[in-house]
């Protein structure tokens, strides 16, 4: 079942030279202790296109009790699903910032380009597609091969976690064959170090080698990016924490929008540290302040 959903609310008029960019990915239903959020890095960033002043086309994966108040402002297809994609998520009592998740409801489909509306081939080719995967099997990368894109991201952390039979989400020691099946050379591929913490040496080094660019998020910690045998360390900027949830989606969404409008890496991650920042202030996926996207960044890089 596919349902249009024309912009109500929100967002201010586009510049008329602002890049296109199509988003997909899985709404999902958050819970913290006795709170429940919706989520899912699809509604993080359409926050962070708003943000950044674009209108962007959204292909949305949802079950019926999901928040898509998100959404609003742009252009939304929504693709029904039996259920909402659910996670729990749990923290040390040591720490907030350890978490855990364990996954209570799955979609019941997978969301594939297939699920584009017919006018989607009538359309220029695009300047940015995010495909935005939860889990290994909610959204079908593969099938979005042949849609036209200038610069393509994949924020890959669902192709990095594994789902246990009593739903505890752990993650891959070594990159999956589906992450590495999924990048090409017009490919960025967005990572967080604690996805990651288990890989061997030299694993990085070998997506960066097949990928356009491969971004490591570490937190407070900035990003290393890696373009072939470039390294560019980028820093976060200082904010109160409130909610670290969806501030890796946010980042890598804003980076992508800035350097489709001309910024270079180091400008780009200082895009996406302004704009993440922001976030970590927010509880869940609220509106964001309206930000440039041409920062300057205090960046260095090495081979």
């Amino acid at each position: 079942m596919r349902e249009r959903h024309p912009s109500q609310g929100a967002a201010d008029r586009e510049p008329a030279r602002a890049p296109s960019l199509l988003i997909a990915g899985a709404v999902t239903r958050d819970r913290f202790a006795d709170e429940r959020r919706p989520g899912g890095a699809v509604l993080y960033a359409a926050r962070a296109a708003a943000a950044l002043g674009l209108r962007a086309r959204i292909l949305a994966l949802a079950g019926p009790d999901a928040d898509l108040e998100a959404l609003g402002g742009h252009d939304v297809t929504l693709v029904a699903s039996p259920h909402t994609l659910t996670f729990v998520h749990m923290f040390s009592t040591e720490s907030v910032s350890t978490r855990k998740l364990r996954v209570v409801a799955r979609p019941g489909r997978v969301l594939s380009a297939s699920d584009l509306p017919a006018t989607h081939e009538d359309q220029d080719e695009l300047d940015l597609l995010v495909l935005t995967p939860l889990l290994p099997d909610d959204l079908d990368i593969a099938s979005f091969a042949g849609v036209r894109a200038r610069r393509r991201a994949l924020l890959a952390q669902g192709l990095l976690r594994e789902v246990g039979a009593d739903g505890l989400v752990g993650h891959a020691d070594e990159p999956p064959p589906a992450l590495r099946a999924a990048i090409d050379a017009r490919t960025s591929v967005f990572l967080s170090e604690d996805e990651m913490a288990g890989w061997a040496p030299g694993a990085l080094a070998s997506l960066a080698a097949a990928a356009e660019r491969v971004v490591v998020t570490r937190g407070a910690r900035g990003a290393t990016i890696l373009r072939g045998e470039t390294r560019i360390e980028t820093s976060a900027r200082a904010a109160e924490a409130v909610d670290s949830t969806g501030c890796g989606d946010i980042f890598s969404i804003a980076y992508m929008i800035a350097l489709a409008q001309g910024a270079d890496d180091a400008q780009a991650a200082a895009t996406g540290a302004e704009l993440a920042s922001a976030a970590l202030g927010l509880r869940g996926a609220q509106p964001l302040p309206r930000i440039r996207s041409d920062l300057r960044s205090e960046a260095h890089a090495g081979v």
